[in-house]
């Protein structure tokens, strides 16, 4: 009977130590998506500064003037990326594909606190006329801010007029004409 008992005390530690293990393992695995999402849902603009502008007129008209950043001693140059490669593309786009210039209400970029913040330094925040947003990281390699990508899957529409200012998002998404 004894070593029955001194069975279940190594079955039962044994045990409890493979939980603690898969449950460091899940961590580790699912702590940077979380910690994505709650930083970019629930981002506190009071602890950064925080700047509004008016966009100068596009390409294209927009109904689309309300871009805020919640950064603290952004370059200007930098900042001139982030509109070219990310806020008018995502306006244009959406401006096209609901043929309503109103339809992006406003666009929030701020400090990227996810997994990789060398990558990914700004999180954007697009809020839109139904009230659904699109919530993404702003990536950045060798210095430059990568273009912002429709996420439209495999059937993208493009309209032309999208087609020859965005070649680069082109060139990576896939050609499909906008009736």
């Amino acid at each position: 009977m004894n070593n029955y008992k001194n069975l279940w005390g190594i079955f039962t530690l044994a045990m409890t130590g493979i939980l603690i293990s898969l449950g460091a393992v899940a961590l580790v695995i699912f702590h940077p998506f979380n910690h994505h999402r709650a930083s970019a849902a629930y981002s506190d603009p009071s602890s950064t500064s925080s700047a509004s502008l008016t966009l100068p007129p596009s390409p294209t008209p927009t109904g689309f003037e309300h871009l805020s950043y919640h950064l603290d001693d952004l370059d200007p140059a930098l900042q001139t990326q982030i509109e070219s490669a990310i806020v008018r593309p995502l306006v244009d786009y959406y401006t096209d594909i609901h043929a309503d210039p109103d339809y992006v209400k406003s666009i929030t970029i701020s400090k990227y606190t996810g997994w990789d913040p060398i990558a990914y330094p700004f999180n954007a925040i697009a809020v839109f006329k139904t009230g659904a947003s699109e919530t993404f990281p702003i990536s950045r390699i060798g210095g430059q801010i990568n273009y912002w990508l429709p996420k439209c899957g495999s059937k993208c529409e493009f309209s032309e007029a999208f087609k020859q200012r965005y070649p680069q998002i082109i060139k990576q998404v896939g050609e499909q004409k906008l009736p």
